[in-house]
């Protein structure tokens, strides 16, 4: 971080599935840890360039740490679980389960989409559901609907659950 040496660890695994089977059906499991302690220097941090979105076998991209919680990853462990099917060749709908818990208890989350800081007392940030379907047409319009539901954990004082409800269309050419 300019001429600062940071001492951060972080990875993320995960693996997806595919079936050959009618729907083409999938699963994906994976697990990403990103150390923090509120100390700068030892803190994970991302590069900056990541973009944190890919598809896990549908045709829509998505925000694969959660669409409505966002984070970066720095001082967090993310689980999560999604299965996906292909009705048609450019037609996809995915469910994804997210799990946040934050490795050291800190009253911020680094570049989360979430208005709350956490208390700084307790590290579960909470669980978050996301659907995801996606459709590309012929005419290589692709719309997607973005449905996401985070329940907070015991790190929010505001234990409010938030909702998100988004549609994308883009037109590639």
């Amino acid at each position: 971080d300019g001429d600062e040496r940071i001492d951060g660890k972080g990875f993320d695994i995960g693996a997806t599935l595919k079936f050959a089977r009618a729907g083409k059906p999938y699963v994906t499991l994976s697990y990403a840890y990103g150390s923090g302690d509120g100390d700068e220097d030892t803190d994970f941090r991302q590069s900056g360039l990541h973009g944190n979105n890919d598809k896990f076998g549908g045709v829509s991209n998505f925000k694969y740490y959660g669409e409505l919680v966002d984070p970066e990853l720095s001082n967090l462990k993310i689980l999560t679980a999604g299965i996906g099917f292909r009705p048609k060749k450019k037609v996809s709908v995915d469910l994804i389960y997210h799990r946040y818990e934050q490795d050291v208890a800190l009253d911020e989350l680094r570049d989360s989409s979430l208005n709350e800081d956490p208390n700084g007392t307790d590290t579960d940030i909470g669980s978050e559901w996301d659907l995801v379907a996606g459709f590309t047409s012929q005419n290589n319009i692709r719309t997607e609907l973005i449905l996401g539901h985070f329940q907070p954990g015991a790190a929010f004082d505001d234990r409010s659950e938030v909702l998100l409800f988004n549609t994308k269309f883009t037109y590639k050419f």
